[in-house]
């Protein structure tokens, strides 16, 4: 219960103001949730407490930390609460913007999860408004891929080179085996890169 106050506190605090909007933490970030992903939770703590200290008000780490905090409670429905909690916020005021973070999150929580359905909308929200995420496009091509629709993929892929030609590397050592990633289980597909 401690986690769940804590975590609400860091969401209000991160979607009500007074942070700047740097992302200068985000590599320690995604390392983090990738290790959360894989079950490893002490391990994407160690490494989100170092993007933290990196970048106090980095609302990311913020909104992550309250997000890890829900999962060492084995609770991913109180994670996405939190995260239908801050698109709920963008809804009711128009200058929060942080949406497009919680609908990538719940989408790789939906896909764990199996639910194709959600994951593939939430990911298709979170590119609509945040177009500049070259690893949330990469992730969805990954998705795509893995549900053997591959044109998609293709084009997907194509849009996180041209945002980050540092994507191509791992590009290039997943299109040849389209068949292998449609066996592989999804949760370790998102720790590919």
């Amino acid at each position: 219960m401690l986690f769940k106050a804590i975590g609400r506190g860091l969401i209000k605090a991160a979607t009500t103001g007074g942070f700047k909007e740097g992302f200068s933490s985000i590599m320690g970030l995604e390392e983090s949730l990738r290790y959360l992903a894989a079950g490893k939770t002490s391990d994407a703590k160690a490494t989100l407490s170092i993007a933290y200290s990196q970048d106090g008000t980095n609302k990311e780490a913020i909104l992550a930390i309250a997000v890890i905090n829900q999962y060492y409670e084995h609770n991913n429905y109180a994670a996405e609460i939190i995260y239908q909690e801050i698109i709920q916020a963008e809804l009711a005021d128009d200058k929060n913007k942080w949406s497009w973070f919680a609908h990538k999150h719940l989408a790789i929580i939906k896909a764990l999860e199996g639910n194709d359905i959600e994951a593939d909308n939430n990911f298709k929200r979170a590119i609509f408004k945040n177009r500049s995420d070259a690893e949330l496009i990469y992730k969805y091509g990954l998705f795509c891929q893995i549900k053997g629709r591959n044109d998609e993929a293709t084009q997907y892929y194509r849009d996180a080179i041209s945002l980050d030609p540092r994507y191509a590397a791992d590009v290039s050592m997943t299109s040849p085996n389209i068949e292998y990633l449609k066996r592989i289980n999804i949760e370790n597909t998102f720790q590919m890169n």
